[in-house]
């Protein structure tokens, strides 16, 4: 008998259906007996030796791995959407700096992260949507669900702490239950699920074997958030605020770049500075060409040890953006004009990074995951 296991439990008494994408949980469940009976070994129990080592896992199916790929890539969109949402809140409750607001709400809306906007809706309806919203399926709310399942379909690969820290996550998900919530609480709670991701990201780098499963689940990681940051810093650089100093701080916040710009420059933030340190920084892990050259290797690496043909698309962007020069930025030829022409051709480049992006998701899916399994997560590259 197995010393315990797990429980699916309703998020309401009366609930007719059990699913986590309606609010249930997972439980640890004990069978309780009057002693213990590890002092009895099983008497088909056999001395493991030299002979019997096993250092890569000799069963690990299709859709255990395409999980992996996808709870890797809802930690990354969680904790994206928090950054946004948070940043978005704290200016709506300040209310000193419309414009970053404003520049803030178009960005939402361009990554889909924000509703559009309804015919006498007020812009406080829509970010709570857009956290809470249980009907529309791009909110906080919703990812954090899909997360959850993700995670309760890998169980056994994460650890104890890794778990704990889920089930937490999920409590404090399932605590914004009022019909008004504070903005202020919900402030709060975006302060503390930032922090529980970022536990995640850490359990993933120095809490699990890293086997094949594990290197889906980073290629995973790694994919959102190239795409997120290309996509965000190509609708922000055709954005009303790609001069202003209350643009440029909250971009370093949404990049968790902030620190160290303050620490390097000790100045209010400029653009050209700010653009080295989000695109080009080979040291900075929110670096667009960071993101996109560890992508690269992750793909190189998998395509090699299972024989598939290479691409080279991400490689040329990667090439190109490397290349870019900022100093056209500084000294244009023909004034505003000139700068405005090199702005809008970064802004392509940068869309090309996310969009292949999302296509090297699709085809890693296509050729590593199977689509047979009615167990298997229905998931679309979105």
């Amino acid at each position: 008998m197995l010393p315990g296991g797990l429980t699916r439990v309703a998020a309401e008494a009366d609930a007719d259906v059990v699913s986590m994408q309606r609010g249930g949980a997972s439980k640890d469940t004990w069978v309780l007996g009057e002693r213990s009976h590890l002092g009895e070994p099983w008497k088909g129990q056999r001395k493991l030796g030299v002979y019997d080592l096993i250092r890569r896992d000799p069963y690990l199916p299709s859709r255990v791995v395409e999980n992996l790929f996808w709870f890797g890539r809802y930690c990354e969109r969680c904790d994206d959407s928090a950054r946004l949402l948070r940043i978005m809140l704290t200016r709506y409750v300040d209310d000193d700096d419309p414009l970053a607001l404003q520049a803030a709400v178009a960005l939402a809306e361009s990554l889909g992260m924000l509703p559009e906007a309804q015919e006498g809706e007020e812009l406080k309806d829509r970010l709570l949507v857009a956290l809470l919203g249980d009907e529309w399926p791009f909110s906080l709310r919703a990812n954090l669900q899909r997360l959850q399942w993700a995670a309760s379909q890998v169980r056994g690969k994460l650890s104890k702490e890794n778990w704990q820290a889920l089930v937490e996550l999920q409590r404090e998900a399932l605590s914004l239950e009022s019909e008004e919530p504070d903005f202020g609480e919900l402030l709060d709670f975006l302060n503390r699920l930032v922090m529980s991701l970022a536990a995640l990201s850490g359990f993933a780098l120095d809490d699990m074997t890293r086997d094949e499963g594990w290197n889906f689940l980073m290629i995973g990681r790694r994919i959102e958030r190239l795409k997120f940051l290309s996509t965000s810093l190509s609708a922000f650089l055709r954005g009303l605020v790609v001069f202003e100093r209350a643009g440029l701080e909250w971009l370093l916040e949404l990049g968790n770049s902030s620190i160290t710009y303050r620490s390097r420059y000790m100045a209010v933030p400029h653009l050209i500075p700010v653009l080295d340190l989000l695109l080009l920084d080979d040291q900075n892990p929110h670096a667009v060409l960071f993101q996109l050259k560890l992508v690269q290797r992750s793909l190189r690496r998998l395509n090699d040890e299972f024989d598939a043909p290479r691409d080279s698309s991400l490689s040329v962007l990667a090439q190109r953006l490397a290349a870019f020069d900022l100093g056209s930025l500084e000294n244009p030829l023909f004034g505003q004009s000139s700068i405005d022409a090199v702005l809008d051709g970064l802004a392509d480049l940068l869309q090309s990074i996310g969009d292949s992006s999302g296509l090297a998701s699709d085809r890693l899916a296509l050729r590593h995951f199977a689509h047979v399994d009615d167990v298997s997560q229905r998931t679309v590259s979105v």
